[in-house]
């Protein structure tokens, strides 16, 4: 198991990043389920259901691979994780996967007042090319390293470089690369994710692939405006 979650273990070293605020008690995970509707996914939270399109290609986490994704999501505190997708072609390979997404929640904005998303895109637009966000991202990246060496030891290195780089009327939009080394084995992978308010909740969706050079990061932002602007559509205030 522990092979297998190095495969994936950039899943809560981002998302300890982009959840810089401090963590609250930690909550009931959602439980997903299929609708009527091919290829679409079902979940509640703070009393609301929501559904959510699979992008094309993908599929929900089942088997070795849930366990596997729910291991990693166990390493990040303050995000209740809703659920982990990866393309269909890569099920099956007992957390072996290139690619995967996941919708997550920061538990710290449950139970308590959220803007609406009009007002969190104005925040976030202010907020793109402010100094402190880029301390903010480090200062998460000392914690989601402690996080890791508690668990693969003291030789654990987290390298990371991600920008908050654009928002517009559904989301915030970051991208970098998250690389991991333990034990002489280094994985380097890109990200892009997407942050913002649906229906009186708070919901950040992130995006993984090999990086091998920036269009990587490129091909994934379009992937994830587009996604986001589908959950959005699909759960209309």
């Amino acid at each position: 198991m522990r092979r297998h979650i190095f495969r994936i273990t950039s899943i809560a070293a981002v998302v300890a990043l982009a959840s810089c605020s401090k963590s609250g008690d930690r909550a009931a995970g959602t439980s997903v389920s299929t609708t009527d509707r091919p290829g679409q996914l079902a979940f509640s939270l703070s009393g609301v259901t929501y559904t959510f399109t699979l992008p094309e290609g993908y599929a929900i986490v089942s088997g070795r691979d849930a366990e596997v994704a729910e291991a990693v999501a166990s390493l990040d505190p303050r995000n209740m994780t809703h659920f982990t997708i990866i393309p269909s072609g890569e099920t099956g390979r007992e957390g072996g996967f290139t690619r995967w997404a996941g919708l997550k929640t920061p538990r710290a904005s449950l139970g308590r007042r959220i803007p609406t998303r009009r007002q969190w895109i104005e925040d976030t637009k202010r907020i793109v090319t402010r100094r402190d966000v880029a301390e903010r991202f480090e200062d998460a990246k000392r914690l989601a390293e402690k996080t890791y060496q508690d668990v693969f030891g003291d030789d654990a290195k987290i390298g990371t470089h991600i920008e908050m780089v654009d928002a517009d009327e559904y989301a915030g939009y970051m991208v970098g690369t998250v690389s991991i080394e333990v034990a002489g084995q280094k994985e380097v992978r890109a990200v892009a994710g997407g942050m913002t308010v649906v229906r009186g909740n708070a919901f950040n969706y992130y995006k993984y692939g090999p990086y091998g050079d920036p269009s990587d990061l490129a091909v994934l932002l379009k992937e994830v405006r587009s996604e986001i602007r589908r959950f959005v559509a699909d759960n209309p205030d």
